[in-house]
Formats: C-alpha cells, structure tokens, sequence
C-alpha cells in the first residue's frame, strides 16, 4: 500500500477545499453569489452563448426596399426644391432604379438640372429632347450606401444585443447583404 506523508496529505486537502470554495460561486445564482459575505469568493465563470445552449442567426438586410425609400426621399427633396423655384413639371415618381419627370417648360431645363445635382451629390442625370428628365443612383454610389446600410443594420443589431447584457457576441457580416 501507497503510503503518503501527513504534511502532503494535509497540503492536498487544503487544495481541494480551496478549489471547491472558488467553484462553488458558480453553483449559486449571481444574485445570491453577490450576496456572500466578502471574504467568500463571489466571482463566477462567464459561460458564452455555445456553452449556455447558444444562439445563432442569420439576418437579411432588405437592401430594396431601403434603395427604394432612398429613391422616394430623392422625390420628396425634387418636389420641394422644383416648386421652390417654381418650375413647371409633370409625372414625378419612380421608374424601377431611377427617378423620372418632364419639364414643362423646355426653358428651365437647365435650372431643374441644376437643382437635381443640388439634391444628390451622386447621381446619373439624363435629359431627353422632350425635357424628360431620368436620374439614378451612380454604381459607385449605390455599392457605397449598401455598405452603409449593412454597416448601419449591424451595429443597429449589435446595440440591440448589448442591451440584453449578451457578453461576447460575435456580430459580423456574411456575404453581401447578410448578419
């Protein structure tokens, strides 16, 4: 039979009783944790989302229907400032990716043009010979406010989840339009 000295023995049974006072915290709830006395040790593991039972989602940013209010937002600012200056124009809306009016008057063509390029920085402007006016979004413009709007939608996420006291969540994108 092994035989251990009773210095070890006693070493290793404070061991155990040490270790068994700093884990036994995470057998309580935190609200009774917090409540011990200060000279009991308190502070519990912090189990992620995969060790609690986990979470995983996928959200989908509905990039339309954003461009599209970006596009009726254009048509909002248009009307204003058309009328502002009082020029004449007929069958403002939107046409699929861009906005559409005729200019009444082929005289204020060159001011409606104008006050288009006043109302967005980065647009695609184009005139027919009947003062028809179509202005889109450039391509540029239209892959930077995706990014945007996807950078937007994840930090939009990300305060949403710190709200609910989620420690260490990972938040990240996925593909193009995608959480």
């Amino acid at each position: 039979m092994v035989q251990f000295p009773k210095w070890q023995v006693v070493v290793l049974v404070l061991g155990l009783l040490l270790g068994a006072a700093f884990a036994a915290p995470n057998l309580l709830p935190r609200e009774v944790a917090e409540k011990l006395p200060g000279w009991v040790p308190s502070q519990q593991i912090n189990l992620g989302l995969d060790l609690q039972g986990g979470s995983y989602l996928l959200l989908e940013v509905d990039l339309d229907a954003v461009m599209k209010e970006q596009l009726e937002n254009l048509v909002d600012t248009l009307r204003i400032e058309l009328r502002r200056a009082r020029i004449g124009y007929t069958n403002l809306g939107i046409d699929g990716q861009s906005v559409v009016f005729k200019v009444r008057d082929p005289a204020t063509i060159d001011r409606a043009r104008q006050i288009a390029r006043e109302a967005a920085s980065d647009i695609l402007i184009s005139v027919s010979d009947d003062g028809t006016f179509r202005i889109r979004f450039t391509d540029q413009a239209l892959e930077q406010r995706r990014q945007h709007i996807v950078e937007q939608s994840i930090e939009i996420v990300r305060r949403r989840i710190d709200e609910t006291g989620t420690r260490e969540p990972s938040i990240q994108r996925q593909g193009e339009d995608r959480i």
